[in-house]
């Protein structure tokens, strides 16, 4: 089937306007509360940090239990626990 331009130049549209969001499920264990978050597709957990307001030199990320690096991406329905660390002198 040949697409003619104004066709070609309708699905270019299509195809860089839509992106489905993930959920993520995100527990702070200093307060043992969660709370849902929805990210575009593909979210890192740095993104994610910064839509929370948290710096990523303050936190430590687990994803389903594992330790995570904050370059990871995010896939919908993970679990992101957020650890928030603390020190002094």
């Amino acid at each position: 089937m040949f697409l003619g331009y104004n066709d070609q130049k309708l699905m270019k549209h299509f195809f860089i306007c839509v992106s489905i969001p993930v959920m993520i499920t995100v527990t702070f264990a200093r307060s043992n509360q969660s709370r849902q978050v929805s990210l575009k597709e593909d979210a890192t957990i740095q993104e994610l940090l910064s839509h929370l307001c948290l710096r990523p030199d303050t936190c430590l990320a687990l994803v389903d239990d594992q330790p995570t690096p904050i370059d990871s991406e995010l896939n919908d329905g993970q679990h992101v626990t957020i650890i928030e660390v603390t020190s002094g002198g």
